[in-house]
C-alpha cells in the first residue's frame, strides 16, 4: 500500500506478505477513507485460514486485522468495500459459505459492523 504526495513523493504505507501472511496478501482492490484519515481495505489471501482479510490502516500507519475469512463466511475477496454513515463496511466474497451447487459455496456478501 502507497501514496504520492502532491510533489510526487511516494511513500509505503504498508507492505503485505504472502499467501501465509497473518495480515492478508494480494489487496486486488483500492481501498476506502473515513473523515480521520483512517484506509480500510481487503485482501484476497492471508489471513488465519489463508482466504483473506478485511483491515483499518490508521493515519500513523498502524494496520489493525478487523476479520479473517474463514471459508464459511467468505473466500477471497476480490472487490472494493463500501462504508455507510455509521461506519460499518460491507464488501463480497468470490468464494465460501455453505454453497448451492458451487465446489466451495459461490461467494458471500459481508458485513462488519462498528461497535
Amino acid at each position: 500500500m502507497w501514496r504520492v504526495s502532491n510533489k510526487g513523493t511516494e511513500a509505503v504505507l504498508h507492505s503485505f506478505g504472502s499467501e501465509g501472511a497473518s495480515d492478508g496478501a494480494y489487496p486486488y482492490a483500492g481501498v476506502i477513507m473515513d473523515a480521520k484519515g483512517d484506509l480500510y481495505g481487503d485482501t484476497n489471501e492471508g489471513g488465519a485460514s489463508g482466504v483473506g482479510t478485511v483491515y483499518e490502516l490508521n493515519k500513523k500507519g498502524r494496520l489493525t486485522l478487523l476479520h479473517s475469512f474463514a471459508g464459511w463466511d467468505g473466500a477471497y475477496p476480490m472487490g472494493g468495500l463500501i462504508r455507510d454513515a455509521e461506519g460499518n463496511l460491507y464488501g463480497t466474497t468470490w468464494e465460501g459459505s455453505s454453497g448451492h451447487g458451487c465446489f466451495d459455496g459461490c461467494g458471500t456478501v459481508w458485513a462488519i459492523t462498528k461497535q
